[in-house]
């Protein structure tokens, strides 16, 4: 998995930043042999945001926009990226996870409440498995840039159908706000 940065302005393109190296490693042999394909690995929380992971979530955002950035500056190449959006996965990403040093209590039962969601569905998300298997058919298929794996099919295409009104309540309703 290739994990960039978000957050910085830079103008240029993704291979010229100096800051995304495997990307820079594998261009140039992929451009010499007029073909390739970069699978970056997003998460449901690439198109959809979480409460409280606003750090991981702006992290997948980027991912996402730098993926499609990517994907147009290296096309002419023969080079093509995917993105593989899992639903949540069982992982050790709760558990994991770091915390903010500077809590306001404010957000507490909210945070608490938010917390027991993301565990949950960690907990017994999709097996990891489920994600490999899509990084495989990515790989040996027929090319399709956003690969949402498990229920993140379906709240990518509600979230793409329903105005911000009707979606965002069901959004809060399952985090627990």
């Amino acid at each position: 998995m290739l994990i960039n940065n978000a957050g910085v302005n830079l103008v240029g393109a993704v291979e010229e930043t100096s800051i995304l190296r495997m990307i820079q490693a594998a261009l140039p042999d992929m451009r010499r042999q007029g073909a390739g394909l970069i699978v970056n690995i997003s998460s449901i929380l690439g198109f959809i945001p979480a409460p409280f992971m606003g750090v991981y979530t702006g992290t997948k955002h980027a991912i996402e926009g730098l993926s499609e950035s990517l994907d147009h500056e290296v096309r002419a190449f023969g080079i093509r990226v995917v993105l593989i959006e899992p639903h949540y996965t069982r992982t050790n990403l709760d558990a994991s996870a770091a915390h903010a040093e500077g809590r306001i209590d404010a957000y507490a039962s909210q945070r608490q409440r938010t917390a027991a969601v993301i565990s949950r569905e960690t907990t017994t998300g999709l097996d990891p498995k489920r994600v490999a298997e899509e990084v495989l058919r990515a790989i040996e298929g027929r090319y399709r840039m956003r690969r949402p794996v498990g229920q993140a099919a379906l709240l990518s295409w509600l979230r793409r159908l329903l105005p911000a009104r009707l979606f965002e309540p069901s959004l809060r309703k399952a985090y627990g706000l």
